[in-house]
């Protein structure tokens, strides 16, 4: 509230990063959300990131820059799935935490995506800061970036990622790459 109100007060972008520490085990949920979920401790600290985030989102609005908010989700990689069931799961998916597989680097864009959007386009959190340059008017130095504008395909004016290929490496090497020849190190 401290930052948001006045921030969104002056006619001109601002940035605002929040980090949690959860859900990294040793998860330590606040007392007040303790035993709140079905999913154990892991529940709980995603019960009290969601008020937080929820919160955040109110006072957004109550600014009256909900419209103009660009809000991204991004976590490093998955549920650790070593550790499970303490820290997560990544549902359907294979692999989490360490790992290439969808499981580990699926990220989920709420706000800048219309309503359904699904899209299997190749995309990294190196194209955040580009994006967001754009999003405030600026130009990007795009010889200094590896990072690509993804407002096209955000939009839903292009189908296609910006990168046609992108490598990983996690304890698992892979790519990531678009169209029919996609490529995939098998784990050792």
């Amino acid at each position: 509230r401290e930052f948001v109100l006045p921030a969104a007060r002056r006619a001109q972008p601002w940035f605002l990063f929040v980090s949690f520490h959860q859900p990294h085990v040793p998860l330590a949920p606040s007392p007040r959300f303790c035993n709140r979920s079905a999913a154990g401790s892991y529940g709980d600290t995603l019960l009290e990131m969601d008020e937080a985030i929820g919160e955040l989102g109110r006072i957004v609005s109550e600014a009256g820059a909900a419209r103009s908010t660009l809000t991204l989700f991004a976590s490093d990689n998955g549920p650790w799935v070593e550790m499970a069931p303490a820290a997560g799961s990544a549902g359907p998916l294979r692999g989490g935490k360490f790992t290439t597989y969808e499981g580990g680097i699926r990220a989920h864009l709420p706000g800048a995506v219309p309503a359904g959007r699904v899209t299997a386009a190749v995309a990294s959190l190196l194209d955040v800061l580009p994006t967001a340059v754009r999003l405030a008017g600026g130009t990007p130095r795009a010889q200094l970036l590896d990072g690509r504008d993804l407002r096209p395909l955000l939009s839903g004016r292009s189908e296609a990622g910006p990168h046609r290929c992108l490598f990983f490496f996690g304890g698992t090497p892979g790519a990531g790459c678009r169209g029919d020849r996609r490529r995939r190190r098998r784990q050792r």
